[in-house]
């Protein structure tokens, strides 16, 4: 949910969006083919990367040059220490 009001650009004053959604940890593992209905293969590489629709739409924002504060919650583990890091080299006016 992004929310931002055009009237305050029309009168001169910089626009402020507060994102509240998903942040995820995303992995993607290659396979050989497309597995059968019911079968299971083995993977031969995995990639790793933030992710998440609010996310996404925070750091593309605050990568235009909008205010932007990030609403969501993390965990208390590697990969949520990993967001949070990201995060923190995103120009995000906040996140918490």
């Amino acid at each position: 949910m992004s929310t931002t009001s055009n009237n305050d650009t029309a009168l001169g004053r910089s626009a402020h969006v507060h994102v509240l959604g998903s942040i995820n940890w995303d992995l993607a593992v290659s396979v050989p083919r497309r597995p059968h209905l019911g079968e299971t293969l083995i993977g031969h590489s995995i990639a790793q990367s933030p992710g998440g629709k609010g996310a996404n739409q925070a750091v593309a924002a605050s990568r235009l040059g909008v205010d932007v504060s990030m609403y969501g919650s993390v965990g208390d583990d590697d990969a949520g220490r990993r967001i949070a890091d990201g995060f923190r080299e995103q120009p995000l006016t906040r996140f918490g």
